[in-house]
């Protein structure tokens, strides 16, 4: 198991003041430059998704209303062949930001590992319209 130098201060404690698209906004930019969320990219981009796995694990139990964790952790555990539970993680995200084209393909990408081929090609869709109209891409 790895030990990410992660700061948990970083994030908010709590959102009972704040709805979940505003936490997704507040946290998404502080996120990115944290040493875990930062080695997670760096295990993946490697080939390492155990190890990015747990990194992204530890960001979402601190800010679990990021949307781009949640894209992550959908888009390593489909490299890893766990479709259910990277489907799963893709409609996290969806449900925090529902245009953000990576989730939507990641989310394809689950569907077809599940053989689930009608609702593959519906996310890559949207997947492909999200792109063109979105700005968080």
């Amino acid at each position: 198991m790895i030990s990410p130098d992660f700061d948990p201060t970083v994030f908010p404690k709590t959102a009972t003041s704040h709805s979940s698209d505003e936490m997704a906004i507040a946290t998404h930019f502080s996120i990115e430059e944290t040493p875990a969320y930062e080695k997670g990219v760096e295990f993946m981009e490697t080939g390492r998704y155990t190890e990015a796995l747990e990194c992204f694990d530890l960001v979402i139990s601190h800010a679990p209303y990021d949307f781009m964790v949640w894209t992550l952790r959908g888009e390593v555990l489909v490299y890893m062949g766990q479709y259910q539970e990277a489907l799963d993680s893709c409609n996290q995200a969806l449900s925090l930001q529902p245009d953000h084209a990576e989730a939507w393909q990641f989310r394809g990408m689950a569907l077809h590992g599940l053989n689930r081929y009608r609702e593959a090609c519906l996310s890559y869709k949207r997947a492909a319209g999200s792109r063109l109209t979105s700005p968080l891409h």
